[in-house]
């Protein structure tokens, strides 16, 4: 399963990276460990004050409708800059 995770991976960087006001993609949680079935893939995206947040909204529910079709799931957790949680 980790895999078939890790498949959609190089698709979403892309695609969010792509977008104005994104400064950073990283990889996090259970997949980044040697859990042999991870419940799901985790990523924090750092933006700037000023991002457009619809088009990235628009790719996590992409990411996440991949992930549901494996019985899994996806997260996008959001910083600032600064590093502060924004959501």
């Amino acid at each position: 399963m980790r895999e078939q995770l890790l498949s959609h991976l190089p698709w979403f960087v892309s695609a969010v990276t792509k977008l104005s006001g994104i400064r950073r993609v990283a990889l996090l949680g259970s997949i980044t460990t040697n859990k042999k079935d991870p419940k799901d893939i985790d990523f924090l995206v750092v933006v700037d004050d000023n991002a457009e947040l619809e088009p990235l909204a628009r790719l996590g529910r992409k990411i996440k409708g991949r992930a549901q079709q494996m019985n899994r799931g996806a997260d996008i957790f959001l910083a600032d800059t600064q590093g502060k949680y924004i959501g």
